[in-house]
């Protein structure tokens, strides 16, 4: 348990460094289709890691979503979202939008670390449509009803505990970049 806290940190602390890099722009996001993971990502129990925010900057913060590192405990990622102008069909609810759909993890907790970029979280409630599930995760939209909204800048947290439905829609003009911690549930011994 205590590794886990220590895990959490880390990445907590790299993603308010990151926090103070505010320069960083993407394109077009669709978090249903995350990228391959980065070569050497996967995490070795007594290795540390170091990424700096300029290697944050350079190599993580594409369009889409990107895997980082990841262990049987977490996957830590850097995810875009971009207010689409014109607006474009969402993967999920086939409906036309300005933002991707949202999400659920029916068996993990998301911690969102907003590096750059300002939008609108939104947490809980129930989507308007709800998609397919793929592994653990529920995808649904285009909003959802009933959520608690949040404006969101650099620097800011949310949690989405498992269960729990999540979105962030940029404001027009804008790119939402952010850190994300995947933390799975601990396995029964």
């Amino acid at each position: 348990m205590m590794r886990r806290f220590v895990v959490v940190g880390l990445l907590c602390a790299g993603c308010c460094a990151a926090y103070w890099v505010s320069g960083v722009r993407a394109g077009v996001a669709a978090q249903q289709v995350p990228h391959p993971a980065e070569p050497g990502s996967k995490a070795e129990r007594g290795k540390g890691a170091y990424f700096s925010v300029d290697e944050i900057k350079k190599r993580f913060a594409n369009p889409g979503q990107t895997t980082i590192f990841e262990d049987a405990d977490y996957r830590f990622a850097v995810q875009t979202r971009t207010y689409h102008e014109p607006m474009k069909m969402t993967g999920t609810s086939k409906a036309l939008s300005h933002w991707d759909d949202a999400d659920m993890h029916e068996t993990y907790t998301q911690f969102l670390f907003v590096v750059s970029g300002t939008g609108t979280a939104y947490v809980g409630g129930k989507p308007e449509k709800m998609g397919e599930a793929r592994n653990s995760t529920r995808l649904g939209g285009p909003t959802l009803v009933g959520a608690a909204s949040y404006h969101v800048k650099a620097g800011d947290w949310i949690v989405a505990p498992p269960t729990t439905w999540h979105m962030i829609n940029a404001d027009p003009g804008q790119t939402v970049i952010y850190g994300l911690l995947n933390v799975n549930p601990p396995k029964a011994q």
